[in-house]
């Protein structure tokens, strides 16, 4: 096998797994921001604001199409009180429809 083939397989195996990475570095950060709004509400502190999320996301070399889809959600459960959800989150940001069940798929596996 020459160099080359070996080039071209890496980056198909990189085109392959591209999206069900961003998912999983989107869990992760969005994780970690629903942690820090449920312990907010629990010890009726303030809420984060949406913008934390934003500077992590873009602070891990994420892009930003539908920030203002997710912001719109998050002053919903501002609103409502009620704890934002990491997959929806997650679908806020990425909202493609044909998305949904790579998507869900990943959630849902433990890693």
């Amino acid at each position: 096998m020459s160099l080359t083939q070996i080039r071209n397989q890496i980056n198909a195996l990189r085109r392959k797994f591209a999206f069900p990475l961003i998912v999983l570095r989107l869990r992760r950060i969005a994780d970690k921001f629903c942690d820090e709004w449920a312990d907010a509400q629990d010890h009726r502190k303030p809420t984060p604001a949406p913008l934390t999320l934003a500077r992590q996301l873009i602070k891990n070399n994420l892009r930003l199409h539908n920030f203002s889809s997710m912001l719109h959600y998050l002053e919903r459960c501002r609103n409502t009180k009620t704890k934002p959800q990491t997959h929806e989150i997650i679908t806020w940001i990425l909202p493609n429809p044909a998305h949904k069940p790579t998507i869900q798929a990943i959630l849902c596996a433990n890693f």
